[in-house]
Protein backbone atom coordinates (compact mmCIF):
# COMPACT_ATOMS: atom_id res chain seq x y z
CA UNK A 1 0.00 0.00 0.00
CA UNK A 2 1.30 3.45 -0.90
CA UNK A 3 0.30 6.64 0.92
CA UNK A 4 -1.03 9.32 -1.43
CA UNK A 5 -2.58 12.70 -0.65
CA UNK A 6 -6.08 11.16 -0.69
CA UNK A 7 -5.25 7.99 1.29
CA UNK A 8 -3.61 4.61 0.82
CA UNK A 9 -3.55 2.95 -2.61
CA UNK A 10 -2.53 -0.56 -3.65
CA UNK A 11 0.79 -0.82 -5.42
CA UNK A 12 3.51 -3.25 -6.40
CA UNK A 13 6.97 -2.90 -4.88
CA UNK A 14 9.53 -2.92 -7.69
CA UNK A 15 12.80 -1.94 -6.03
CA UNK A 16 14.24 -0.72 -2.73
CA UNK A 17 17.21 1.63 -2.47
CA UNK A 18 19.79 1.62 0.37
CA UNK A 19 18.48 5.09 1.33
CA UNK A 20 15.12 3.53 2.20
CA UNK A 21 13.32 4.94 -0.82
CA UNK A 22 11.14 2.49 -2.74
CA UNK A 23 10.08 2.28 -6.37
CA UNK A 24 6.44 1.27 -6.67
CA UNK A 25 3.97 0.73 -9.50
CA UNK A 26 0.46 2.04 -8.85
CA UNK A 27 -1.96 0.31 -11.21
CA UNK A 28 -5.10 2.08 -12.41
CA UNK A 29 -8.19 -0.09 -11.90
CA UNK A 30 -9.69 -1.93 -13.54
CA UNK A 31 -6.98 -2.22 -16.25
CA UNK A 32 -4.10 -3.21 -13.99
CA UNK A 33 -1.46 -3.02 -16.72
CA UNK A 34 -1.76 0.80 -16.84
CA UNK A 35 -0.55 3.00 -14.03
CA UNK A 36 2.19 5.15 -12.59
CA UNK A 37 5.70 4.43 -11.31
CA UNK A 38 6.74 6.44 -8.24
CA UNK A 39 9.76 6.75 -5.97
CA UNK A 40 8.49 7.14 -2.40
CA UNK A 41 9.96 7.25 1.09
CA UNK A 42 9.87 4.16 3.29
CA UNK A 43 7.23 5.64 5.61
CA UNK A 44 4.86 6.02 2.64
CA UNK A 45 4.83 2.26 2.01
CA UNK A 46 2.95 -0.34 4.02
CA UNK A 47 3.74 -3.93 3.03
CA UNK A 48 0.88 -6.42 2.92
CA UNK A 49 1.07 -10.14 2.25
CA UNK A 50 -0.70 -10.39 -1.12
CA UNK A 51 0.36 -11.81 -4.48
CA UNK A 52 0.09 -9.97 -7.80
CA UNK A 53 -2.89 -12.21 -8.61
CA UNK A 54 -4.60 -11.15 -5.35
CA UNK A 55 -3.90 -7.50 -6.14
CA UNK A 56 -5.35 -7.79 -9.65
CA UNK A 57 -8.51 -9.50 -8.34
CA UNK A 58 -8.96 -6.84 -5.67
CA UNK A 59 -8.51 -3.99 -8.16
CA UNK A 60 -11.09 -5.54 -10.47
CA UNK A 61 -13.44 -5.60 -7.46
CA UNK A 62 -12.65 -1.95 -6.56
CA UNK A 63 -10.33 -2.80 -3.66
CA UNK A 64 -12.42 -5.43 -1.90
CA UNK A 65 -10.49 -8.08 0.08
CA UNK A 66 -7.19 -6.28 -0.28
CA UNK A 67 -6.10 -6.12 3.36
Amino acid sequence: MVRQSVGWHPGVLIQEYPTGEKVVFLPLPPKTTDGTVLVVSAEDVQLINKTDVDLNKALLNHGENLR
